[in-house]
């Protein structure tokens, strides 16, 4: 009989769904290569562009689903730069510097990537005293002019200007006035400033001449595609004109710069790249749960890739002890390939048996995979008519119907609330989510019963 022990100690395993670093010691025991089919190719084909290309300032974008595992690729990405010696790679959340629910500018961006490369700067390449050092300067000025802070405060570090710029719009539009009429200048302070962090790094790391140094813009995806109801999408509006109209100041000298976008951001702007010069456009989707464009079970994906994400979680002589492998292919299934539900549904069951004093392992038999199935429906249920009728085309033709500009963006948004997800396995395709399947094809059905009891009038 398990021990409630070690039944809540595997429940932590699954509470933590942050990305898998590299660099910490139960990475391997944790991680599951190749779980996309073209996820292994993505980033390999992105090192190998890195590693190639001639001189600095190159830009490329990385896209990927919430859920798809683009943060963990991510760090592997860094991690390998890092590994070979000669080159090296820093990793900045832009969640951490900027509010994913406030429309972004290309200022607020730009002093984002500077305070976070200066960041960690500070804490893993210079042993200077960054309070007093003249790359500091810059900040304070800033921060004296813009911020009320004691002296104290600004030669402890970055902490007060981090939080003013995320979680103070009052200050944000101040530092955007500042700069809206020389926004040249701030863009050449910037680089500059960047510069010298990168002859800094390539000193104290003893790089070779040709090694690389990458700067990677994470968690973009988040921002966008969850507007007010009948508002336009003005964070992911915000988000396309930054790259739209802002190649230069995107560039940084002495680094590339890899950019994690919105999905689909290409589409809304297909010129996008080629104005930002960019290396190449590298995108991950939710796993490949099913054969492309079908409902039949990719059992490769299923069997070797995501079973295992969760046995390597839970423990693999643990898992069949806890939750029932017919169960658990069932959750795979009814999560569609996104990692994160995958790992939070998986939770939801063994809590649900943990506190009703159920026995284990839970079993496909067991109501509690129903109930906890109907918890995730519940928050998106009933769709709105036009929902109903967008989700039923999409289901239909396994593609996104275009007419105007305004159909992208809701398609992104039916992606950030996972609606839809979106695979490309074959081809790009989309589909419903699983577990919402059902309750649309019952509203469905009632249209269609309530249109049969009341025909439209002839005109």
């Amino acid at each position: 009989m398990l021990d409630r022990t070690e039944i809540v100690k595997a429940l932590q395993h699954l509470q933590n769904v942050v990305p898998l670093d590299p660099a910490q010691p139960d990475f391997a025991n944790l991680y599951v290569a190749d779980i996309h089919t073209r996820a292994e190719n993505a980033i390999e084909k992105l090192l190998t562009k890195i590693e190639i290309s001639a001189g600095t300032q190159h830009v490329y974008l990385f896209s990927g689903t919430i859920g798809s595992g683009k943060s963990t690729e991510l760090l592997r990405l860094s991690y390998k730069l890092r590994e070979s010696g000669e080159n090296y790679s820093i990793v900045v959340d832009a969640v951490e510097y900027l509010n994913p629910l406030e429309k972004p500018t290309i200022i607020d961006l730009l002093m984002a990537i500077a305070l976070g490369v200066w960041d960690h700067c500070r804490k893993h390449v210079s042993a200077d005293d960054f309070a007093t050092n003249s790359r500091w300067e810059w900040f304070r000025s800033l921060l004296q002019a813009q911020v009320e802070i004691k002296e104290a405060e600004i030669s402890a570090g970055p902490i007060k200007f981090k939080a003013a710029l995320r979680d103070n719009p009052t200050f944000r539009e101040r530092l955007r006035k500042q700069f809206e009429g020389s926004f040249e200048q701030l863009q050449r302070d910037v680089h500059a400033f960047l510069g010298e962090l990168a002859d800094l790094v390539r000193h104290q790391k003893q790089l070779p001449p040709e090694g690389k140094l990458v700067i990677i813009i994470d968690s973009l995806e988040h921002f966008g595609g969850m507007p007010n109801v009948g508002q336009s999408d003005e964070v992911l509006q915000g988000i396309m004109d930054i790259f739209s109209h802002n190649g230069r100041a995107l560039r940084i000298p002495g680094w590339s710069v890899i950019y994690s976008v919105p999905p689909l951001l290409s589409k809304l702007a297909p010129g996008m790249v080629a104005t930002l010069g960019a290396g190449g456009y590298y995108a991950l989707t939710s796993a490949h749960v099913f054969a492309d464009r079908s409902e039949e079970e990719d059992a490769d994906t299923i069997d070797s890739k995501l079973m295992p994400l969760v046995a390597k979680r839970l423990g693999e002589a643990l898992q069949p002890q806890l939750i029932e492998s017919a169960l658990l292919r069932e959750v795979v299934r009814a999560t569609g390939g996104d990692l994160r539900d995958l790992l939070r549904v998986t939770r939801e069951i063994l809590l649900s048996a943990l506190s009703g004093g159920q026995l284990f392992p839970v079993t496909r038999e067991s109501p509690i995979f129903e109930r906890v199935c109907d918890e995730f429906r519940r928050p998106y249920l009933p769709f709105t008519r036009d929902v109903a009728l967008r989700l039923q085309k999409i289901r239909k033709h396994n593609e996104a119907e275009l007419l105007e500009k305004k159909d992208w963006f809701e398609v992104i948004g039916d992606l950030a609330q996972k609606r839809i997800l979106l695979y490309l396995n074959g081809t790009e395709w989309y589909d419903v989510h699983p577990l919402l399947r059902e309750p649309l094809r019952r509203q469905l059905e009632r249209y269609a019963e309530e249109s049969v009891a009341s025909p439209a009038k002839p005109a």
